[in-house]
């Protein structure tokens, strides 16, 4: 494997505060919240939390508002959570069919039907499923007063449509830069028991990865709680993809582990050999955006998309 220098050497301690639990909280309807998984960057001078956009308030939004119709047991409603979840990704595709509308080629059966069958069908079934919920997504913070840990929510409720990433073929990727700079330069993170990965803390595009390399993602999987344990949970898996290929002409790789809900946005992580520091360190090589099933069994494989994609995009809109 070949070298990279770090512009620093992260400690355990760096790894685990630079990873945030991120929530949508229902302000009605007595629903449970729901989570995932995102971490805090830099950039010069600006700072971001980046997680999969499933997560934090893009699609997720959505679902979570058909889904949790579905979980209430509305008598008038009958949704499989299957279906929810195809409902969702439709309706995440609006903006792209609305965006390329002028484009439309007559002949073209296919991008019509799905036009059609989103401005028709899947807008008015998100607005009659997501009526009467609200909710706030932010992020968990573990605050320590006077020895006492407490978790405090920070509410960003992000712009739906802002801050995503796009793969070099225009589509959208499952991944989102929340810019919070002005929040912190309100100081409501400062002083805050955080950290910032910097953008060089991502694998350089020089450094060789082998398949069946060890990489490890930290995270918050469901089930964990910051009541009884304030840091996220690290889990290890192995590359199972050509690490040079991009899959399905996404930038994606694979990653061989057993990995659960709740993960989703949390940062992949693998150790370089750093010649300097004679010291393996380590580099954030991807995001962890969902397991793989098949028939509805869950597969030991996880889909993790580049952090190159992550470097590109911040580069083309901070540089």
């Amino acid at each position: 494997m070949s070298t990279q220098l770090p512009t620093k050497s992260y400690s355990n301690a760096d790894l685990l505060r630079s990873v945030t639990k991120i929530k949508i909280q229902f302000t009605s309807s007595g629903l449970s919240p729901l989570s995932g998984t995102g971490f805090f960057m830099k950039y010069k001078d600006r700072k971001f939390v980046v997680t999969a956009a499933h997560v934090f308030g893009h699609f997720g939004n959505v679902y979570a508002a058909i889904q949790s119709k579905f979980l209430s047991k509305d008598p008038k409603i009958s949704i499989s959570s299957e279906k929810a979840m195809e409902l969702t990704k439709l309706y995440y595709q609006m903006s792209d069919v609305r965006s390329k509308i002028d484009e439309i080629d007559l002949n073209d059966t296919d991008f019509v039907t799905k036009a059609t069958h989103v401005e028709e069908e899947i807008i008015p079934i998100f607005e009659k499923l997501s009526k009467g919920i609200n909710y706030e997504i932010g992020i968990t913070i573990p605050i320590t007063v006077n020895g006492d840990t407490s978790i405090d929510f920070f509410p960003l409720n992000p712009v739906l449509g802002s801050g995503l990433i796009f793969s070099p073929t225009g589509e959208t990727v499952d991944l989102i830069v929340h810019d919070i700079t002005s929040e912190y330069n309100k100081n409501r993170f400062r002083g805050l028991d955080i950290n910032f990965l910097n953008i060089d803390d991502i694998i350089s595009d020089e450094t060789e990865v082998m398949l069946g390399d060890s990489m490890f993602m930290i995270g918050y999987p469901l089930g964990t709680h910051e009541s009884y344990f304030w840091n996220p949970f690290a889990l290890s898996g192995n590359l199972a993809s050509d690490w040079d290929v991009p899959n399905d002409n996404r930038p994606i790789f694979y990653l061989n582990g057993l990995f659960y809900p709740g993960n989703s946005g949390s940062p992949v992580f693998i150790r370089v050999w750093d010649d300097e520091l004679k010291a393996l360190v380590p580099k954030l090589a991807g995001i962890y955006i969902q397991g793989t099933n098949k028939d509805g069994i869950p597969l030991p494989l996880g889909i993790v998309i580049y952090a190159a994609a992550l470097k590109d995009q911040i580069h083309a809109f901070y540089s």
